[in-house]
């Protein structure tokens, strides 16, 4: 049986390069070309500075790759936050078992603080508003986002507060209706 690919994110401290810099660890059963995985972790807002590739044995003649990136977080920083390490680890994977796509949305993970499904929302949403109005380029689109996070923030709470069936968690429906979704599109017209 083969191993899902995997990756871990942690911080290290004077490994070629900076001072203090975080390192994504990636497990995989086949090899992966540099500008396969370059291009997904520059979609995160990284800077990579260094790789570090090793082929490791995993049994009964099978192979598999460790590979190692120093990055640099958005403000060319050290990823300190773990829920955003582990976010993001989450997300490197996801992409790598092919349950999710590279998008330039992904940088929303670290400047809004969304996880990778909340981001495949707005993706999905982005996708729908495209379809009702043609004023717009896909392009045009993930730039205004990326560029204001917080509205990215809002548009998801709005569609949380919109269509999550949770009442528990968001309030009954006439209440949202009549309440919360007033103020969240008012926030958004602000």
């Amino acid at each position: 049986t083969t191993r899902e690919p995997q990756c871990t994110v942690v911080n290290t401290t004077g490994r070629n390069g900076p001072e203090a810099s975080t390192e994504l660890r990636i497990y995989h059963d086949r090899q992966l070309p540099l500008n396969q995985v370059v291009p997904i972790l520059a979609n995160f807002g990284l800077r990579v500075l260094d790789e570090d590739s090793t082929r490791v044995e995993v049994g009964y003649g099978r192979a598999g790759f460790l590979y190692s990136f120093t990055v640099l977080g958005p403000d060319e920083e050290q990823i300190t936050d773990s829920a955003a390490q582990q976010r993001l680890a989450a997300a490197v994977s996801a992409i790598l078992r092919g349950r999710y796509r590279d998008h330039a949305l992904n940088s929303l993970l670290l400047s809004a603080e969304l996880d990778w499904e909340q981001i495949d929302i707005l993706i999905g949403y982005r996708n729908y508003y495209l379809q009702l109005n043609k004023d717009f380029t896909p392009a045009t689109l993930d730039a205004s986002l990326t560029l204001h996070p917080t509205m990215a923030q809002l548009f998801l709470r709005y569609f949380h507060h919109r269509f999550h069936p949770d009442e528990e968690v968001y309030g009954d429906r006439r209440h949202r209706q009549e309440v919360t979704l007033p103020a969240l599109q008012a926030e958004v017209k602000a």
